[in-house]
């Protein structure tokens, strides 16, 4: 009785295997046969994308006594004024390809990279304004960058430093 069900599980575990080596060839032909598409597809237009451009107003001045890990993360978010900026994050370099050309994607995975450095930075200032007593800057990096990008996690951190602002007024 043993042996039959040990055979019964071995042919059942065969049988699975095989089924998920099919669909993972398959996925994985489907995903080769898109790249090959990507790389032929011709350039479209990025010129009316919805760049974000940076309001440099909401980047507070640095301040006597700021740590000099402050100053670097303010002055990195200073940079990028100039930069195209836009939030591709729910895009594959494949759909980017597909979409625009292989001949765009440099551009546009740049300004994808720059915009995620402008959300890190402005957390990453916030934290430390935040512990500098710069509530309010802090609360206004972060707002910004919430307002920028729609991360939950970004808008409860500021809903928290706005909560502090108005319990100590």
């Amino acid at each position: 009785m043993f042996l039959g069900l040990f055979i019964i599980f071995l042919l059942w575990f065969t049988y699975e295997r095989v089924k998920a080596d099919r669909n993972s060839t398959y996925t994985n032909e489907e995903f080769w046969e898109r790249e090959r598409r990507a790389s032929f597809t011709p350039t479209a237009k990025i010129d009316d994308l919805p760049y974000i451009t940076l309001d440099e107003n909401i980047i507070p001045a640095s301040a006597p006594g700021d740590s000099d890990e402050l100053t670097n993360v303010l002055n990195e978010l200073r940079s990028l004024k100039d930069e195209k900026l836009i939030d591709l994050s729910e895009m594959t370099n494949t759909d980017l390809k597909l979409k625009y050309g292989t001949a765009n994607f440099t551009v546009l995975a740049k300004a994808d990279t720059d915009f995620a450095l402008l959300l890190s930075d402005c957390e990453k200032a916030a934290d430390l304004l935040s512990d500098a007593g710069r509530i309010k800057e802090a609360y206004c990096l972060l707002d910004y960058s919430a307002s920028l990008s729609g991360y939950g996690r970004l808008r409860q951190k500021a809903d928290t430093l706005h909560n502090s602002m108005t319990e100590s007024d």
